[in-house]
């Protein structure tokens, strides 16, 4: 453990959503996600706390709040021949999506999955995982349909360390939500993590989502350091 990065992150970066450039901080007092440097942590899994990124976009809109999660934990435990473990996952927050009207807007989510996942051993000296979930999901807001939306779908992904330092987790998620504010919502993306030191890190995020019949690209590159 006295070899891992220290819990405190903090991230700087900038980047293109949907045609408008932004600049981003995000910070988060504690403690490891999925795509922060490895050493001295469990693999395949993820507890943050109080997660939140703050976004000042070129329209002139000014800073808001683009994000912020309470509790995120993911738990990927690869299957065996011994171990027959499930994966889970939960997280709760509020995070920017994208309404009927057009408007983006802070909506509350509370979301969860089950699934599987698998070490490949034959792939990268063993330093590939697959992962599948289940995922249900639901939305509360006000300007939202009936102010509520009930959601499920699956989600999939392969992390691989292509080397020590350098991680990529190849990803897509749909959901359909049946009950309340009903739509078929997706997304799919990469992303890619270069470890410069113990507590230095730089992220590259792609991603391509649907949302309210509309579709859009995003991209951030940033700068973590934790402390």
């Amino acid at each position: 453990p006295d070899q891992g990065h220290k819990p405190a992150r903090a991230a700087l970066g900038g980047g293109r959503h949907d045609g408008t450039d932004f600049a981003e901080i995000r910070l988060r007092p504690s403690y490891h996600e999925l795509m922060d440097p490895e050493s001295g942590y469990v693999r395949g899994a993820q507890i943050e706390f109080l997660d939140f990124a703050f976004r000042r976009y070129a329209n002139g809109e000014g800073l808001r709040l683009e994000e912020f999660k309470p509790v995120d934990i993911v738990s990927i435990s690869p299957r065996n021949d011994f171990f027959k473990t499930l994966s889970w996952k939960v997280d709760v927050g509020w995070t920017r999506r994208q309404l009927e009207s057009g408007a983006q807007r802070l909506v509350f989510e509370l979301n969860a999955g089950v699934g599987l996942a698998r070490n490949m051993p034959d792939s990268l000296h063993g330093k590939t995982l697959i992962y599948a979930f289940l995922d249900a999901s639901s939305r509360a807001d006000k300007r939202i349909g009936r102010g509520y939306a009930l959601g499920a779908g699956p989600s999939i992904g392969v992390i691989a360390d292509l080397t020590p330092n350098w991680r990529t987790d190849w990803y897509a998620r749909g959901q359909r939500y049946f009950s309340g504010d009903t739509n078929t919502a997706w997304e799919a993306g990469l992303r890619q993590r270069y470890t410069l030191n113990t507590n230095n890190a730089l992220r590259l995020d792609v991603q391509r989502e649907r949302q309210e019949q509309r579709s859009w690209n995003s991209a951030l590159i940033s700068l973590h350091h934790y402390f």
